[in-house]
């Protein structure tokens, strides 16, 4: 992970799951992450095809261009990428796996912002995961952020797997490879998790590999 907010909400999320695949909804409170609040949201996934925003931080809306809770996430994405994200959200709330992913988002005008975005399981009742904890972080705040929408975002330079152990930590500034979507690392055998499926495929422009951290 390259930016401190990123860091900062997976190390606070290492610390709420304890030993659990993933920490309980309840478990997430505001005072000790207050300082990356604007830029997070929480995702419900219940359904295959939506995750709508059932929060999301005033900084994250603002730098987008308009309110976000109630909305459907994958709204966000276009094409292949719409299909590759509604992927990892699937691998994430069936395996209680974490991803780091690189995205870039557009203005109408051009503008491009390059940013990083954590997706992290969460749990209502400690059964299955049907949250997705997130966070947005631009990679700089250029002075047309915030005064100009973002329609769309796009996945376009890398995914990364996080181990359940791992602890946050810098990583190289960019990978130039198009986005690898590599399975989730081994998950021992919980209520809210089951092992990755262990033959890797290609979804449209995506590739899905199996095993492995890049």
């Amino acid at each position: 992970m390259r930016h401190s907010s990123t860091q900062q909400l997976h190390a606070y999320w290492l610390r709420q799951r304890g030993g659990s695949p993933a920490p309980l909804r309840r478990a997430i409170e505001p005072a000790p992450i207050a300082s990356v609040l604007g830029d997070m949201f929480i995702l419900g996934v219940s359904e295959p095809d939506t995750s709508l925003f059932r929060l999301a931080g005033t900084r994250l809306c603002a730098n987008l261009g308009r309110e976000l809770t109630g909305t459907n996430f994958l709204s966000l994405w276009r094409g292949a990428d719409r299909d590759g994200i509604g992927t990892v959200l699937h691998k994430i709330t069936r395996d209680a796996a974490a991803a780091v992913l690189d995205i870039t988002g557009q203005t109408e005008r051009g503008n491009t912002l390059a940013a990083e975005m954590l997706l992290l399981p969460v749990s209502q009742n400690g059964q299955h995961i049907d949250r997705v904890l997130g966070l947005l972080a631009p990679l700089e705040r250029p002075y047309w952020l915030g005064l100009h929408a973002i329609p769309h975002l796009e996945a376009a330079t890398g995914l990364r797997w996080l181990q359940q152990d791992e602890t946050p930590s810098a990583r190289p500034s960019r990978t130039d490879r198009p986005l690898a979507m590599t399975s989730p690392p081994p998950m021992r055998q919980t209520t809210v998790s089951s092992p990755p499926h262990p033959t890797g495929r290609r979804h449209q422009h995506l590739v899905v590999l199996d095993g492995g951290r890049d």
